[in-house]
């Protein structure tokens, strides 16, 4: 086989190894941009939890009280007492987790930001 040849195909598959290895790199930049759009999602997510969970805590505060007064009428008073502070502890629980959820998810979003310049570095 000429030379010339050889070096139009080598040169013909450094081409389409290149085009293959552009479109590998396309892919796995725009992965990245769903990922950190993913995780900035989760994150207001988490943040409307955990504010929820505050109103949750407060509401169940005052039913707290409520059953408190009403624990003498009836055993269903009793019933509502317990579950209302079962509720209490759940979001009390609850709370610490969704702030710590939010930090990891806008950690999670600027990583992924950063890896998704890092890939566009080496786009060619």
């Amino acid at each position: 086989m000429p030379k010339a040849t050889h070096s139009r195909e080598l040169s013909h598959q450094s081409s389409e190894q290149l085009e293959r290895q552009r479109a590998e790199t396309d892919m796995v930049a725009a992965a990245i941009n769903e990922m950190a759009a993913a995780s900035q999602e989760v994150a207001g997510n988490v943040v409307r939890t955990a504010e929820a969970t505050q109103m949750a805590n407060q509401q169940a505060e005052q039913g707290k009280q409520v059953a408190s007064a009403a624990e003498e009428q009836s055993a269903v008073a009793e019933e509502i007492n317990r579950s209302i502070s079962n509720i209490a502890l759940l979001s009390d629980q609850t709370a610490p987790q969704a702030r710590q959820n939010a930090r990891l998810s806008d950690e999670l979003a600027g990583t992924a930001n950063s890896q998704s310049e890092l890939v566009a570095r080496f786009r060619i």
